[in-house]
Parts: structure tokens; sequence; C-alpha cells
């Protein structure tokens, strides 16, 4: 649980540069409050206006996923609303700016199902190098690149793959009998990538540990056991 009142988060310097063109996001998310910026997860440099990426609910109770460095260099943001506080939320962000159409540079999946309309739709150029991993930033939750912007809400199942666009499939599946209802899988045995983690926030005397095997622990700011739920 993390919460806006508290300045809670969560950080890690990067080791070493991971991939500069394709990664992969994939967290569940349970809103508290709308109308407000709500980070889930980014890398930035903890400057207050520049170099920072980032994956959030905008103000507007939309996704974005966007990279501001004095002004934007991409944004994707749907045109859709997100305003169920009672639900969970399955968002996963496929970045690969390898591809040749621009549109499948950043694919956005919310319950195993794609988003195809937005608000905005300003993709990185092709083979365009980012450095989301790069040692001269921090990997945050609930922290908008280190901006001091945080949210409130619910975070589980958060992972992060270094060098490959995952399919959404690896994170999640319908319902047998209820083929509407998204539901998670196990996720242990994928392949993170040298900077990829996977936090599942089961340790409660360790919040930030990462069970991808890299031990790319992340340290717990204005975070306490009782912040396990």
């Amino acid at each position: 649980r993390f919460q806006d009142s508290d300045s809670s988060e969560m950080s890690r310097a990067i080791a070493s540069t991971g991939s500069n063109t394709t990664w992969t996001v994939s967290a569940w998310v349970k809103r508290v409050e709308l109308g407000q910026s709500s980070p889930i997860f980014g890398t930035g440099d903890g400057n207050a206006n520049n170099d920072a990426r980032m994956v959030f609910f905008d103000a507007d109770d939309k996704i974005e996923c966007s990279y501001y460095n004095s002004g934007y260099t991409y944004e994707v943001t749907t045109n859709r609303l997100f305003r169920d506080i009672s639900a969970w939320y399955h968002i996963c962000i496929l970045f690969d700016s390898t591809q040749g159409v621009a549109a499948n540079r950043i694919k956005i999946y919310v319950n195993g199902t794609q988003e195809t309309s937005f608000a905005t739709s300003s993709y990185p150029s092709e083979d365009a190098a980012f450095n989301f991993g790069n040692t001269s930033y921090t990997h945050y939750v609930n922290d908008m690149g280190g901006r001091n912007i945080r949210g409130s809400h619910y975070i589980a199942e958060l992972v992060y793959i270094d060098g490959t666009a995952s399919a959404v499939t690896n994170f999640g599946e319908f319902d047998e009998d209820s083929p509407t209802i998204w539901k998670p899988k196990d996720v242990s045995e994928l392949t993170f990538g040298d900077e990829g983690f996977y936090l599942d926030y089961e340790d409660s005397g360790d919040l930030g540990d990462d069970e991808s095997g890299n031990t790319n622990d992340f340290a717990e700011t204005n975070l306490a056991a009782t912040d396990q739920t």
C-alpha cells in the first residue's frame, strides 16, 4: 500500500546499463484516489523538471507512458478513463523502439486487452535508445522519476523485464469458467534480463525484495510491515 500522505516509495540505483530499446512493465494496481497523478513505475535522475521516463495514471485518470525531458520526447495516453476504485487493473506496457511501425513501439494492455484509442500518441523514433536502464538513473516505484510526485494505491506483482517486449499472456490469462475475467499467472520462471526484477511483496520485513533471482532489491521509504495487505 502506497500513500501520497506518507510520501511512500521504493527506489533502486541501477547497477549496470540494461537494454536501451526494449522492456516490459507489468503490475496489478488498485486505485484509491482519483484526479491526481499516480506513478506506478519509472526512472529518473531526481531532477524536478527533466529526464523522467514514467508509467502512471495522469490527473485525468488516464494511463500514460512517456519520457519527459524539458518537453515530451514520447507520450502515449489512453482515451479511456480508469476510475473504478473497487477493481484491480492489470497494466502491461510493452516498449520496443526497434519496431518499424511506430504504433508497435509502445503497446498498453489493461486486463489482457490492448488499448487502441489514444488521447495522445507520440511514439519514439525507430531504434531510439532512451537508456531506461542507464546507470545514471534510478528505478522508482510510486515516485515520478524521483520528482517527489507520488500517488495513493495498492500495487501487487510488479515485474520489469529488461531487453524483451514480453507477451501480456505471460502475466495473465482469461478465466476458463468466466472468460471476461483476467487473472494473474505465475511469473517466477520468466526470463527477466540483467536489470529486470520481480517484486511480489510477500516478505513484510523486506517489501523491496526482488524474487527474479537477480537480487535487484529496492529500498523502501516510508513503508512498514503494516503496509503489506
